[in-house]
């Protein structure tokens, strides 16, 4: 069985709030795609898209 090709097939969750955290896989019920959410009160979109774009290499 190829790890990488299992795992990249697969959908990954990951959810943070605050110290807790969860890691769940499912398959893909759609067609795979990237999606980042951020939910919570006095959010900067401008803020977090610079800071996320200073994490690209």
């Amino acid at each position: 069985m190829d790890l990488v090709k299992t795992l990249s097939e697969l959908r990954n969750i990951f959810q943070l709030s605050r110290s807790r955290f969860s890691i769940d896989e499912e398959e893909w019920s759609t067609p795979p795609r990237n999606q980042l959410v951020f939910i919570g009160p006095h959010l900067n979109s401008d803020d977090i898209q610079q800071q996320l774009t200073a994490c690209l290499v």
